[in-house]
């Protein structure tokens, strides 16, 4: 069974953590306005190929519900805390290269190269990494991949970020902990859950139809802590429900 345990640094956000019984992975799911961010708790050993296989999964969902709703520019794109700005909440995208990273917010380029955390999300390199490679903001391309750089009608807006992005790495005895946002290039695009039909009962499936069906919106309702534990129990997932239930924050027990 997945077993579920509340974030304490998402006390005030919709959010759960999956627990993998087999995999010793943990996924913690927060719901916001444009993006997920997604925290993974893993082996060193596993990261570099848990990461990507994780990565491509809320891609594919979010692109496929993209094309279905017809959000022409609504496509994920990888983004990591900005390090210019370690206690703010600026974000950057790495480059065609996957060298440096860039802001999202001015579109500079960041010198220093991305980390071994960092460069875990992005998989197997596919293009020669030059530590000089640049790449700047296009004006005119919708994004279509983790590596085209976003354009500047599809970037997040400055007032909601502080609401939206808290991507500190926590530091963990005995683990490995790697955080990265996906965003959703687009205000419009709704994040949504309802009931999950005929779910296995394998964790794995699980997570993805949890996710699937978040990232799609398929459901009428948005998704709050009532209705994810009203989709568990949906699921005969009885347990889980009421572990969550229980360790609910106060306000919204």
């Amino acid at each position: 069974m997945v077993k579920s345990k509340i974030v304490p640094a998402c006390l005030f956000r919709n959010a759960v953590r999956l627990q993998h019984p087999i995999k010793a992975v943990e996924i913690t799911l927060l719901h916001a306005l444009k993006h997920f961010e997604v925290h993974l708790d893993a082996s060193q050993a596993d990261l570099p190929s848990i990461c990507p296989e994780i990565r491509d999964m809320l891609m594919d969902a979010v692109d496929s519900a993209a094309s279905a709703f017809r959000f022409k520019n609504s496509r994920a794109s990888v983004a990591f805390q900005c390090p210019c700005s370690p206690d703010d909440v600026h974000t950057a995208t790495p480059n065609e290269a996957h060298s440096n990273l860039i802001c999202t917010l001015t579109g500079k380029n960041i010198r220093g190269g991305l980390t071994p955390a960092q460069r875990v999300w992005l998989g197997p390199q596919t293009a020669p990494v030059a530590e000089s490679a640049t790449t700047s903001l296009s004006t005119s391309e919708p994004v279509s991949s983790i590596t085209d750089p976003p354009s500047p009608s599809t970037r997040m807006g400055r007032p909601t970020l502080p609401q939206l992005l808290r991507l500190k790495i926590p530091q963990r005895v005995g683990s490995n902990y790697s955080t990265f946002g996906i965003l959703l290039l687009n205000d419009t695009v709704g994040s949504r859950v309802d009931s999950l039909e005929e779910l296995s009962k394998k964790p794995e499936k699980i997570v993805l139809r949890i996710l699937q069906e978040w990232v799609e919106g398929r459901g009428v309702e948005p998704v709050t802590w009532e209705t994810l534990i009203k989709t568990l129990r949906d699921c005969d997932l009885s347990d889980l429900a009421d572990e969550v239930h229980q360790k609910l924050p106060s306000s919204h027990s």
